[in-house]
Formats: C-alpha cells, structure tokens, sequence
C-alpha cells in the first residue's frame, strides 16, 4: 500500500510544509529534505504508538512536483493505521 502526500513552500513561512491528507498527518521542515523526514517520523511514531511490539520500516519516495509517496514494509498495518485515522471523529 501506498499513500500520495504533498510538500510545498510555504510563501509565508520559510520552511518547508508537508502533508499525507489520507492519515491526516502534517508537519513541516527547515528544508524539503527535512520535510520529507519529518513527515516519515512523524508517521512511524504514530504507528508505533498504536500497534506497539510491531516492527516495520517507513519509506518515503518523492517523486518531484511536490508529491512524495509513504510505504511501509508491513502494507496491512499501513492500511489498518490508514482505516483507524479515517474513523478518529477527532482528526
């Protein structure tokens, strides 16, 4: 499973803001670079945090055009996270 995100430059801020709308998950970087990392921690903390003992590797890939896409080497607790954060009546 693959989810599409976005980064882009913010012409307010100096920084660099990123987003996975599906997971409703942003953060933001210092550098496009930093970004990307961010928004890959940020994620892999969220999983771990909801399905703790588990192991699994989150990948980023950017693609250019400001759209990134997140994988996981474990694709069903990806799409259960996924499913999760789409139900969260808070988010």
């Amino acid at each position: 499973m693959e989810l599409e995100g976005r980064v882009w430059k913010d012409g307010k801020d100096p920084g660099w803001l990123v987003e996975v709308p599906y997971l409703h998950v942003m953060t933001q970087g210092t550098t496009r670079k930093d970004a990307l990392f961010m928004i890959s921690d940020a994620i892999q903390l969220l999983m771990e945090e909801t399905f703790e003992g588990f192991e699994f590797e989150i990948k980023v890939t950017y693609y250019g055009n400001d759209l990134f896409e997140i994988s996981c080497s474990d694709s069903n607790l990806l799409s259960a996270f996924a499913l999760r954060r789409q139900r969260d009546p808070l988010l």
